[in-house]
């Protein structure tokens, strides 16, 4: 989820996300650092990942190519683990839900729960934190 940045490399902007999922990328961890020659980076240290691929038939098997940042973190915590009990469940849903309809200014708005950082709690950002259902930490 996230806005595109036009400009040189490294570069990036504080925009928040559009809400929309654009790309998910899915692999395993152990492979992805040992693949890449991560095992002696710096934890935390920002590095460039390139990807490039088609997109499915269903989209006209349209050519995508990507660039962001990443850093490898010791943090296995997700965002959207709202009661730290190492799951995506229906508790963390209904925890954003129970903000629904604040905005900045309200006595009840938490920018905890503000994931798309556009100063409202909304269907944006329950429909988030449902996306991550499952995660298990």
């Amino acid at each position: 989820v996230a806005t595109p940045f036009i400009g040189s490399a490294p570069g990036s902007h504080t925009l928040g996300s559009d809400g929309y999922t654009d790309l998910v990328l899915e692999y395993d961890l152990a492979e992805f650092i040992t693949t890449l020659g991560l095992e002696s980076m710096e934890h935390d240290e920002p590095f460039s990942v390139r990807v490039s691929g088609q997109m499915n038939k269903k989209y006209a098997s349209a050519p995508i190519l990507g660039q962001d940042f990443l850093a490898i973190s010791d943090d296995e915590s997700c965002p959207y683990d709202l009661d730290d009990d190492k799951d995506v469940d229906v508790v963390d849903i209904m925890l954003v839900a129970a903000r629904w309809n604040t905005s900045c200014g309200d006595p009840s708005y938490n920018a905890d729960f503000d994931f798309d950082a556009d100063c409202d709690i909304d269907v944006i950002d329950i429909m988030m934190v449902a996306a991550q259902w499952g995660w298990l930490g």
